[in-house]
């Protein structure tokens, strides 16, 4: 699910890595130049698997290869985001609240974008460096997701990008 990055010297092409196949794009490679060109992940066409409808169209950064979010079927599922700020790139704060804080904001406009929303997640998974951090990403956690949370499970972890002290991931129902 992501843009292959070949090298004009091993004269690799930039492909589109799609679930269940791999397809290179007469739009994605190099240049004369030798420039690297990327096709925007949102851009890519929905694949179809056994009935199913698999498609993306969420906020990337341009050189992200990887996708924010992914639709199968009459769900999404959003791949774990950190408390980076959109607009300076950086941690949004030291504390594990502000991180939170910055966290549910970056779900809610990735699931915005995919036509869903907090109010619908079904399922979250949130990784912490400290256990003892629980407390205060609870609060935030429980303030954007309202009386009747999704299901979730919480686990500790050695580390995370960037610094970061908590990262989310969710599954919301399509809108």
């Amino acid at each position: 699910m992501h843009i292959g990055q070949g090298h004009r010297g091993n004269e690799q092409d930039h492909c589109h890595r799609r679930i269940g196949q791999n397809r290179c794009n007469a739009g994605a490679g190099t240049s004369e130049t030798g420039d690297q060109i990327r096709v925007p992940l949102a851009e890519l066409e929905p694949v179809h698997i056994a009935g199913v409808t698999v498609s993306s169209a969420t906020l990337h950064n341009e050189d992200d290869i990887t996708r924010k979010d992914i639709r199968v079927g009459d769900l999404v599922f959003v791949a774990g985001q950190l408390g980076i700020s959109l607009e300076t790139g950086a941690l949004a704060g030291a504390g594990v609240a502000e991180q939170t804080e910055q966290i549910m904001a970056n779900l809610g406009a990735i699931l915005e974008a995919a036509g869903t929303s907090l109010e619908n997640v079904v399922k979250a998974t949130i990784f912490l460096v400290d256990l003892g951090d629980f407390q205060a990403m609870n609060e935030v956690y429980g303030r954007h997701m309202g009386d009747d949370p999704p299901a979730r499970a919480t686990f500790q972890v050695a580390a995370l990008p960037s610094g970061a002290l908590v990262e989310i991931e969710v599954i919301a129902a399509a809108g």
